[in-house]
């Protein structure tokens, strides 16, 4: 999460819930007599793989143009990673996938057209650090985090974060904003992972650990 960042939907509903919005644009996705091809019934025009958000809206997609779809979604459920599950209190708990940044223009206008609500993030209080067995109380959050208070770890692990962090806002501004241009840069950093650049750029275990980019213990 980061700062002015939006919790997605008012869970006090259950016609506001994830899953039942996934579900209403799968439904659009393939439902209806374009399920399949009107002269080869059975046969589908397009094929999408993977029932997540752009597995979803790539089906959704299609189908207002005029294709038949089929989607495709190994798990027992839709919605990949915007999963969460009602609890026995009847509070509606967000396991991932639950932020939208102000930037993100597609998303909103995404949560517009479907008629969902979403409310500022909680951001007052403490952020509690859990790391290598031990609970740690701090004020301030990760991103941004030169002026935040540091969180129970040693200097060198300290150090090694923040000089990976100013690494990665570096290559950030190398990169054109929005949809950055095809090129050599580009193509390199789209075959590499996060986790792998991680790994590359941090030598201490709390480094490595990655907690200290999503500011979550």
């Amino acid at each position: 999460m980061t700062p002015g960042s939006d919790n997605i939907f008012d869970h006090d509903s259950e016609d506001n819930s994830r899953l039942q919005w996934l579900w209403s644009i799968r439904g659009k996705a393939t439902s209806g007599d374009k399920g399949m091809s009107e002269s080869n019934p059975g046969v589908y025009e397009c094929v999408v793989i993977g029932g997540g958000l752009s597995g979803l809206i790539a089906a959704r997609n299609l189908h207002r143009s005029g294709k038949s779809v089929l989607l495709i979604e190994a798990r027992d459920r839709i919605g990949g990673r915007m999963h969460g599950r009602r609890l026995a209190s009847g509070q509606w708990i967000d396991f991932e996938g639950q932020w939208v940044g102000p930037n993100q223009d597609r998303i909103l206008a995404l949560l517009d057209e479907y008629g969902l609500r979403h409310f500022p993030s909680p951001a007052h209080g403490r952020t509690v650090l859990l790391f290598n067995g031990d609970r740690h109380e701090f004020c301030g959050l990760f991103q941004g985090f030169h002026k935040c208070e540091v969180p129970g770890v040693t200097d060198a692990e300290w150090r090694d974060v923040t000089e990976a962090w100013d690494r990665f806002h570096a290559l950030s501004a190398t990169l054109a904003s929005r949809h950055p241009v095809a090129g050599e840069q580009n193509q390199r950093l789209d075959s590499d992972t996060f986790v792998r650049w991680i790994e590359e750029n941090t030598q201490t275990d709390f480094g490595r650990s990655g907690r200290w980019f999503h500011g979550t213990g």
